[in-house]
C-alpha cells in the first residue's frame, strides 16, 4: 500500500485570523456591549443586544466570550484605566500643591465629559453588587486615593486620613455625576462644579495656609475666561460677611 505524502487539499471557509485581526474584533464587542450598558445598564444587558450593536452572529460573540459580563469587564477596565492614567499624567506634570489638586479635578472633568452617556449606568452600578462596576469602582478610587496620598507626602504635608480623602474623592465623583447627569453642561455648569469641587478640596483637605491663600486671591478658582457669576468681595472691595473663614 503506498501513502502519498502530498499536501491534503485546505477544506473550505474563512482563512485563519491574524492576531490583529482577533484584536479588532474582540474590540468591536469590546465597543458594542459599551454601548449596551449605556443604553440599558448592567441589568439589560444581554448577548443579544451586543450582537445588535456589533453587527455580529452568535458564534463569532463566543468564539471571544463565553458571557456579557466578561466584554463588559473589559469595557470597565478600559474606562477606569484611563481615568487613572489621566489623573497621575495631569497630577505628576503639575508644579505645586494647588496646581496639583487643580489638574486632578480638571482630569476628572476630562473624563466624566469623555464618558457622558455612560455615567447614569455606572452610578447605578456602584451601588448594586452583582454588577462588575461595584468591584472595578473601588480599585480605580484606590489608585486615585494613594496617588494623592504620594502626593501630600512628596509636597512636605501633613498626610490627611485615608477616609478624609475618600470623602473628598467621592465628592468629585458624585459633583461630575450631578453636572453631565442634571446639566447641559454648558461651559458656565462645568465651571461652577469645577469651583464646587475646588472649594470642597479647600474644606476637606487645606491647611490654615491654604486658607489664607485663598483670602489673598479669591478669585483663585476662578476658570480662565467664564463669566461664573460667583458671589464674593471684589478685588479691590473690603471682605464681606458671606467670605469664607477657615
Amino acid at each position: 500500500m503506498t501513502v502519498s505524502n502530498a499536501p491534503k487539499p485546505r477544506r473550505p471557509g474563512r482563512p485563519p485570523q491574524t492576531d490583529e485581526e482577533q484584536a479588532r474584533a474582540r474590540q468591536n464587542i469590546v465597543r458594542a456591549t459599551s454601548l449596551v450598558f449605556a443604553q440599558y445598564g448592567y441589568h439589560g444587558i444581554s448577548v443579544a443586544r451586543i450582537l445588535e450593536h456589533a453587527g455580529i452572529a452568535r458564534p463569532t460573540f463566543y468564539r471571544y466570550f463565553r458571557n456579557s459580563d466578561e466584554p463588559l469587564r473589559m469595557a470597565l477596565d478600559d474606562v477606569g484605566r484611563a481615568l487613572r492614567d489621566r489623573v497621575v499624567a495631569d497630577v505628576t506634570a503639575a508644579e505645586g500643591d494647588i496646581p496639583k489638586v487643580v489638574a486632578a479635578i480638571d482630569a476628572y472633568l476630562w473624563w466624566s465629559g469623555e464618558n457622558r452617556g455612560m455615567l447614569r449606568s455606572l452610578y447605578a452600578g456602584i451601588h448594586d453588587p452583582a454588577s462588575p462596576v461595584s468591584v472595578q469602582r473601588p480599585n480605580t478610587l484606590r489608585a486615585m486615593v494613594d496617588l494623592l496620598f504620594r502626593e501630600f507626602e512628596a509636597a512636605g504635608r501633613p498626610r490627611p486620613e485615608r477616609w478624609v480623602l475618600d470623602v473628598y474623592v467621592n465628592a468629585v465623583e458624585y459633583t461630575c455625576y450631578q453636572l453631565y447627569l442634571e446639566t447641559e453642561a454648558t461651559p458656565e455648569d462645568v465651571a461652577k462644579a469645577r469651583q464646587v469641587m475646588l472649594r470642597m478640596g479647600l474644606a476637606t483637605l487645606g491647611s490654615p495656609r491654604d486658607w489664607d491663600t485663598f483670602h489673598d486671591n479669591p478669585h483663585l478658582f476662578d476658570t480662565p475666561g467664564i463669566e461664573t457669576g460667583r458671589g464674593g468681595a471684589a478685588p479691590d472691595e473690603p471682605p464681606g460677611p458671606d467670605r469664607p473663614s477657615p
